[in-house]
């Protein structure tokens, strides 16, 4: 904990408030999966929810890369869900995940909104005043 403190403390300037919608799309994925009762690890549902709301802060704002980095974290850690638990409900380490289970339609599309994200903070640091 106090190393997150230290490195909150050395960023260069104040962070800016998330909108309403973000503020709540990450925890609802963190919660969809880490489940603390019940039969399953995961909860789809939560997950779902973190999704559908990444996805409307896109829409809502398009040009943000914070958003669309954030969505791309939401859809590829989604796109490991399948191979993220063993039969008997274990956790499985990235490293030993079978990669075939991935959902490769989620990972293309978190890959594109990361490059998309880069190209328009690109785009923003270019036309910055120095």
């Amino acid at each position: 904990m106090e190393t997150r403190r230290a490195a909150c403390r050395s960023r260069p300037g104040p962070a800016r408030p998330a909108p309403r919608g973000a503020r709540r799309g990450l925890p609802d994925l963190h919660r969809g999966h880490t489940a603390r009762a019940g039969e399953h690890l995961v909860r789809d549902d939560l997950c779902a929810e973190a999704i559908r709301l990444g996805r409307l802060l896109v829409e809502l704002m398009l040009d943000e890369p914070e958003t669309l980095g954030l969505l791309a974290l939401m859809l590829l850690t989604e796109s490991r869900r399948p191979a993220r638990t063993a039969p008997d409900g274990d956790l499985v380490p990235l490293a030993e995940q079978d990669r075939s289970r991935w959902d490769r339609a989620l990972v293309a599309e978190g890959h594109a909104l990361v490059r998309r994200c880069l190209r328009r903070a690109r785009r923003r640091a270019a036309l910055a005043p120095p």
